[in-house]
């Protein structure tokens, strides 16, 4: 296998907005306006709850 030539930058997402949806007893839904290392746009859709957090695509 080669070499992969990228930098730290290229391996995060910046959050451009985040807004939660629901707030429950057990856990709480988040939605995340994200700008990938490459420009595009994209949303993320993110449950939490106290004993961690779950990230599901769709």
């Amino acid at each position: 296998m080669g070499k992969i030539n990228c930098s730290d930058d290229m391996l995060f997402e910046k959050t451009v907005a985040s807004r939660t949806v629901f707030e429950g007893r057990v856990f709480n839904v988040e939605i995340k306006d994200i700008l990938t290392p490459e420009g595009n746009s994209s949303t993320r859709e993110i449950v939490r709850h106290p004993g961690g957090a779950v990230q599901e695509s769709v």
